[in-house]
């Protein structure tokens, strides 16, 4: 056990100097919860125990990943009453996230009025962000109400590696709602199912310590390579045009294309088959307070996450990869590196039913650990702009 109280030491707590919550006003429905970190979630294996995560065996990937340190990531928010509208905490909500946010980089609230995706979508709509659905998406999603769908319709066995939502693409959520309307017993600590989130300021700090930013700079950023097929002559794949683009024909797809920045496409007509890629840069400014931000999808769009993923069908290819923006691969021993600091600057959640967690699609990453078969699990999300 001693191991695994070190790897702890690497993650810094927020300092409750720049995330602090006042409460100042006996009439708010929120005030932050005086609950121990600790027991928002638990100890969680990483290395040499999930045989189809990438990098799992490599030096650089922690042993375990603890529950949070910090009272600051997240925030925790708790409802003070449950006698008022969901819309009246959707803007309660949106003051608190207006001041914080951008300091914690996720909110959790417990305790809402909240049961279903449609009360969900009421929530997210009177928070007052525009919610927004993108096409080019590397995860299959279900919707379920407005502005709202399942977060993944990955299987259950199959772990999700932290990222950024669409951090590989132009065009990006800035912030995401999650939702988890049915978790994992809370009284079976290896039900598995953990929801989690990573520190992505200090991973920003991690890479530039070890020069990977700077690498990436010299050698002209991240390309992304993506291969999408028709459904209509291959209808057993989950990565065709028509439902990574919502679309019914080429000429649909072409008009998105054209609207995203960098991006060079062509088509197999034999085959209908889209290739297409674009070439941004390892780090973007926050789109608030400008600070430089590890954003990109370098590990999560690399052909080996896809090679390993039992439940995608590779036999005609990789969908998607990444490379060096010269066009030069990466070397594995550096995708270990990313993934593995990934995983360090990352904690692990157990949430509750009803929960609500709004983060910051710059400042803090988000993944899933698998559950087990006979457990049930159902998070929901909604993308959001400013």
């Amino acid at each position: 056990m001693r191991s695994l109280v070190f790897l702890v030491v690497g993650i810094k707590a927020f300092d409750n100097s720049t995330c602090n919550f006042e409460e100042n006003n006996e009439r708010l429905l929120l005030r932050e919860s005086s609950l121990d970190p600790a027991d928002l979630g638990r100890w969680v294996r990483v290395r040499g125990h999930w045989p189809n995560l990438p990098g799992s065996n490599s030096s650089s990937m922690p042993i375990a990943i603890s529950p949070p340190v910090s009272s600051r990531f997240p925030l925790v928010m708790e409802a003070t009453r449950n006698d008022q509208s969901i819309t009246k905490f959707g803007i309660e909500a949106r003051r608190v996230l207006d001041r914080e946010l951008s300091k914690c980089g996720t909110v959790l609230f417990r305790g809402l009025p909240v049961k279903s995706g449609e009360q969900f979508s009421e929530f997210v709509q009177a928070l007052g962000y525009e919610p927004i659905t993108l096409a080019g998406g590397g995860t299959a999603r279900s919707q379920v109400a407005k502005y709202v769908r399942t977060a993944s319709d990955e299987p259950h066995s199959h772990v999700i590696e932290p990222h950024q939502d669409m951090a590989h693409n132009p065009q990006h959520p800035l912030k995401l709602a999650f939702f988890m309307i049915q978790a994992p017993p809370a009284d079976q600590p290896d039900a598995g199912g953990e929801t989690i989130l990573t520190n992505i300021r200090d991973l920003t700090e991690q890479m530039h310590r070890q020069g990977i930013i700077d690498e990436f700079e010299q050698k002209g950023g991240v390309l992304y390579q993506k291969t999408l097929w028709d459904l209509r002559q291959n209808p057993e794949t989950s990565f065709s045009w028509q439902q990574r683009f919502f679309a019914d024909n080429i000429s649909q797809v072409e008009v998105t294309l054209r609207n995203l920045p960098k991006t060079i496409w062509h088509w197999d007509y034999k085959k209908n088959t889209l290739h297409y890629e674009h070439v941004l840069p390892a780090t973007r400014p926050h789109y608030q307070t400008q600070e430089s931000i590890f954003f990109n999808g370098i590990h999560t769009n690399h052909r080996d996450y896809f090679d390993l993923a039992p439940h995608i069908d590779t036999t005609l290819g990789s969908p998607y990869d990444t490379a060096f923006g010269n066009g030069s691969p990466i070397p594995t021993n550096l995708l270990d590196q990313i993934r593995g600091a990934w995983w360090q600057n990352s904690i692990a959640l157990s949430l509750q039913p009803g929960d609500i967690a709004i983060v910051d699609n710059y400042l803090t990453g988000h993944g899933r650990m698998p559950w087990k078969p006979h457990v049930q699990r159902k998070m929901l999300i909604s993308h959001l702009v400013s």
